[in-house]
């Protein structure tokens, strides 16, 4: 349970800082009157992307942002599909079969039951 915990907590700070950094990196913030803080409170959040572009009347300071934070989502969702497979690999190669076993002549008693029920 610990081990869930931890993991799910790491993974999620991961996939947090991945889609940030994203989001950071291709938020354009071209454009803006003072490039320095504001370019920095746009890039702390979308909403903050939002109430400036708002603010200063620069709608493509928001399509920008609504882009860049798209663009971090995507890229999770790529890392969470890869993560998903390379788990799913190992579990279906070792986990084990519960399934009952069948006898070897089960199959051909199934069939011929079948086809008796089908002729009446």
């Amino acid at each position: 349970m610990t081990l869930r915990q931890v993991g799910g907590a790491v993974g999620i700070a991961l996939l947090g800082s991945l889609v940030a950094g994203t989001y950071a990196a291709r938020l354009d913030t071209t454009g803006l009157p003072c490039p320095g803080p504001a370019a920095d409170a746009a890039g702390e959040s979308l909403s903050g992307a939002h109430a400036l572009a708002e603010r200063l009347g620069l709608p493509a300071l928001a399509r920008s942002a609504d882009a860049a934070y798209v663009d971090g989502m995507a890229q999770v969702r790529v890392v969470c599909a890869i993560a998903a497979l390379v788990t799913a690999l190992p579990v279906a190669v070792y986990l084990p079969d519960h399934r009952p076993a069948r006898r070897a002549g089960a199959a051909d008693e199934d069939m011929a039951g079948a086809e008796a029920d089908a002729g009446q």
